[in-house]
């Protein structure tokens, strides 16, 4: 099928919208501009000459018109040779066009202009555009090829493997889901890296739960961290790594964070379309396509609190080990885990912490000293709960090789303050909130800490550092790591 629109014209030098059905080539109401009128040129008004037949002629190049990648508006000529009285002239684009819109006539300058939306892919598109001048029940066309040139990127990355993993609401907004969506060129379930291996990590946020637990399509923004909202992914939450063919040593290797970007999701069953067009740090620009059905896995952790949990616990102990950079973000990750022993139905709170990579030692003011909630690679800050890699949640263990068992919760919000006493000892109290705004409060007394050293199988006493500053605040935090 086709578009058809059809203008009408009056006789004036005016641009005129097209609409369906009207004529524009018919100023029949102007004898000084209405060749009908002109024996010499109109067939039907001569009756002993022979009869012309109408031609329309495209006068740009061969018919092409070239125009850049970016959103613009075009502008090529036409001509009716030989036209007749009651012409019309109408503009025909194929129905499945969806780059081409907002046409306009100008019949004084014989002129048609189109808009031409913005062209992202990384090669040229092409559409004909039929002018047809329709005279009775007879009409001719002429054709007009519009050429938009492609766009240059410095990464054009075709993806073929993808993972989702619904994260459930880990969001500062108690009603975003986030959802995880990892693409890459290679297989990266394979037991060993490939080489040339580029791999890209998203956290799409989406109002509400979709049923399927898999991201909504559509198109999503890039947006700071922090102000993530429906239809967006954050900057922090967005990352790309890169392995040439060095896969000994890593000497090629690149990761990449991203400061602008579009993501256009679209999805057909369970097959899901995505480009994405993505600026990172260094002003380079990557365009990154999948096509594919991903995995899925829901690791999405749903407090089983049914209000809110005040309780008071004595003699735990706080165990700090160092779990080198367990992220993949360059950073040192930390996780404490508070505990009185391998007891059946156990409660344990875990929280994980991110540090410089080259903070090999823990001391107690490193970790509840500092903390900054818009986190760089300098910053020590505090990661959410979520989901199965525990960061920061509260727990009931039923004991060594057993399972998690209720209540448990994830800690998404609020302080934690840690205080030394004068014997030494220590003593934290929590005023923290999890997905569903339960209260979770504990006052841990008569505590003692100790460490994991890096490369050591035991643990031993942390010394006393400093007196600990108070009010650890978890509120704001943006931090999405994905290992």
């Amino acid at each position: 099928m086709r578009k058809l629109i059809t203008y009408c014209s009056i006789f004036c030098a005016a641009v005129f919208a097209l609409s369906s059905c009207d004529p524009i080539d018919n100023p029949s109401n102007d004898p000084g501009n209405n060749p009908g009128n002109d024996p010499g040129n109109n067939p039907g008004e001569n009756p002993g000459d022979e009869t012309k037949i109408p031609e329309v002629v495209i006068t740009t190049s061969e018919g092409q018109i070239v125009a850049g990648a970016a959103d613009e508006s075009v502008t090529f000529s036409y001509e009716i040779v030989n036209p007749v009285d009651g012409g019309v002239v109408t503009l025909e684009i194929p129905e499945t066009n969806d780059w081409i819109s907002n046409p306009k006539v100008d019949w004084s300058a014989k002129t048609v202009t189109v808009s031409l939306a913005a062209n992202i892919e990384p090669e040229s598109r092409s559409e004909t555009l039929t002018v047809r001048y329709t005279y009775g029940e007879e009409s001719v066309i002429g054709i007009a090829n519009i050429i938009q040139t492609e766009v240059v990127y410095d990464y054009v990355v075709n993806c073929t493997y993808g993972k989702s993993v619904y994260y459930g609401y880990i969001s500062g907004d108690p009603s975003l889901s986030c959802y995880y969506f990892r693409v890459s060129n290679t297989d990266f379930n394979a037991e060993t890296t490939q080489p040339k291996s580029y791999t890209y990590n998203i956290d799409f946020y989406y109002r509400g739960e979709t049923e399927d637990k898999l991201p909504e399509p559509g198109t999503y923004k890039l947006v700071p961290a922090d102000t993530e909202t429906t239809f967006t992914f954050t900057d922090w939450g967005t990352s790309a790594n890169y392995v040439g063919e060095d896969l000994i040593d890593y000497t090629d290797y690149m990761t990449f964070d991203f400061v602008d970007g579009t993501i256009i999701l679209n999805k057909e069953g369970n097959t899901y379309s995505m480009t994405a067009v993505l600026t990172d740090w260094d002003g380079k620009v990557h365009y990154v396509t999948y096509n594919g059905e991903p995995e899925f896995e829901d690791v999405s952790i749903l407090s089983t609190l049914d209000g809110d949990l005040e309780m008071e616990l004595k003699y735990y102990d706080i165990v700090a080990s160092d779990y080198d950079d367990f992220y993949g973000t360059g950073m040192r990750n930390w996780r404490l885990e508070m505990y009185s022993g391998p007891n059946y139905g156990e409660l344990v709170l875990f929280l994980d912490i991110l540090t410089p990579y080259d903070v090999y030692e823990f001391t107690e003011d490193m970790l509840f000293d500092s903390f900054y909630s818009d986190p760089t690679i300098t910053n020590t800050f505090y990661l959410p709960g979520q989901a199965n890699e525990k960061m920061s949640w509260l727990v009931t263990w039923g004991g060594y090789g057993t399972d998690f068992i209720d209540p448990r919760a994830a800690i998404m919000t609020g302080t934690i303050e840690l205080n030394v006493k004068d014997d030494g000892k220590f003593k934290m109290t929590t005023d923290v909130y999890d997905q569903f705004g339960n209260s979770i409060k504990l006052t841990m007394d008569d505590m003692n800490i100790y460490y994991y050293d890096q490369g050591m199988m035991y643990a031993s006493a942390a010394k006393k550092a400093s007196i600990f500053k108070t009010g650890v605040d978890f509120a704001g935090l943006a931090a999405r790591i994905r290992k």
